[in-house]
């Protein structure tokens, strides 16, 4: 599956896009960005689909759902709390 970030620059950010593709270069070397594509062409990569495609859009539709259940949503504030608790011990 193709990872692709897609960005517009605009006025007073034109450093944005660069520092986008820098972060993401060394995050996984795999994606890429994109800056400025004509919408026509946006749409058209968004609508290729396959087997990757769909079980990433799957992935993303059993996640949804596990949001949308009551029981879930009143431990969300706890797991980000724990998350970001976790990501501060390994930073040190």
């Amino acid at each position: 599956m193709r990872k692709t970030i897609i960005m517009a620059r605009t006025n007073g950010f034109e450093e944005l896009p660069g520092e986008v593709a820098a972060l993401a270069e060394a995050w996984d070397p795999s994606i890429t960005a994109e800056v400025n594509i004509p919408r026509e062409h946006v749409l058209e990569e968004m609508a290729m689909g396959g087997p990757a495609v769909e079980a990433a859009r799957e992935s993303l539709r059993q996640r949804a759902r596990g949001y949308r259940d009551p029981d879930q949503r009143r431990l969300l504030p706890q797991l980000i709390s724990d998350g970001l608790t976790e990501w501060k011990q390994r930073r040190g």
